[in-house]
């Protein structure tokens, strides 16, 4: 596995706190960052020649304030990895810019040729889209939204679509596979033919074969992505009805129209039942699902998409981290 000098460095640190301070065996840390046990004593000979293990772990350079917080979160959340990202403050602007970069860096150190990769939407995926840079050592990579869009929102670039065409520029001899389809159908019956038409079912044959996918996790009802772009383009395809149900139920987010209350479990709504998108056992059997979300009314959102399983990465910034451990602890 290729690593980006940043992401080396980095992973030298965390692997060296593992063992040292937590003491991790080799074998435990192979398996939580889904790498070697030579590869994990490679990097460990080479952080001790670079004085990163001294008789502390030693962050000479300065570059990763954040290596404990980032163990901290990973045992709290039950998840493989975390990047942390230092943002001057905890404006939606600043954290969504920031994560964007963090997340097409650690993206790129995993990428391989003929990868399946499948793209979730919203607005922090619209700023990593906006920094991945052309790579043309990895090519034939097929890109594949995980769910449909709202075909009458002007701000078509956060969505899967949108999305993947974008990214798959920067990778030569790539394609895009396009899901015709809105997220939520106007009724059962309309959602029922969606997913038995032979395109959508092979969409879905498509999306259980995933090597990566990178997601957003959206905010609480009040604070929801999905229901504001709803509500101000088509009202009636998210009704009253919807919200209160979702209220009722508890839910603190979604994960790809995935709504989930704070102990990780499925919302029981109505509406699951109108999503046109990726089938949740295919979400969670995806090797590499790297979630891109910050922002203070994500933290339970945070939460209990860890907890429903639903990524395995995370992708935040040095507030919304805090957040969650004060939370947890």
């Amino acid at each position: 596995m290729a690593f980006s000098k940043e992401e080396r460095y980095n992973l030298k640190v965390k692997i060296a706190y593992l063992h040292y301070i937590k003491d991790k065996t080799q074998v435990e840390i192979a398996n939580r960052f889904n790498i070697s046990r030579p590869t994990v004593i490679k990097l460990l000979k080479e952080a001790k020649a670079e004085g990163i293990i001294k008789i502390q772990i030693a962050e000479l350079r300065n570059e990763n304030m954040f290596a404990e917080d980032e163990i901290i979160l990973c045992d709290l959340l039950g998840i493989r990895d975390v990047k942390i990202v230092g943002a001057s403050n905890d404006h939606i602007d600043v954290v969504t810019d920031r994560i964007g970069s963090a997340a097409a860096e650690y993206v790129m150190s995993i990428m391989q040729s003929e990868f399946h990769v499948g793209i979730g939407w919203g607005k922090t995926l619209e700023h990593f889209a906006e920094k991945m840079m052309p790579a043309e050592k990895i090519s034939s990579i097929e890109f594949i939204p995980l769910l449909g869009g709202l075909g009458t929102n002007k701000d078509i670039k956060m969505f899967a679509n949108a999305l993947c065409e974008r990214i798959a520029a920067n990778f030569p001899q790539s394609i895009v596979q396009y899901l015709y389809a809105p997220m939520f159908a106007a009724d059962e019956i309309t959602a029922e033919a969606f997913l038995t038409s032979k395109p959508i079912q092979a969409m879905l044959c498509k999306m259980a074969g995933l090597d990566m996918a990178i997601i957003g996790i959206d905010s609480d009802i009040e604070h929801s992505t999905t229901i504001m772009n709803y509500l101000a383009t088509d009202a009636d395809m998210f009704s009253d009805s919807n919200i209160t149900d979702l209220r009722e139920a508890h839910a603190v987010g979604n994960v790809c129209t995935y709504f989930y209350d704070l102990d990780g479990n499925i919302c029981d709504v109505p509406i699951n039942k109108r999503r046109i998108g990726i089938d949740i056992d295919s979400l969670r059997a995806t090797p590499n699902v790297i979630a891109a979300a910050g922002g203070k009314y994500k933290i339970e959102s945070i939460i209990g998409a860890a907890r429903a399983n639903l990524f395995n990465i995370l992708i935040t910034d040095e507030h919304t981290a805090k957040g969650i451990i004060q939370k947890l602890q």
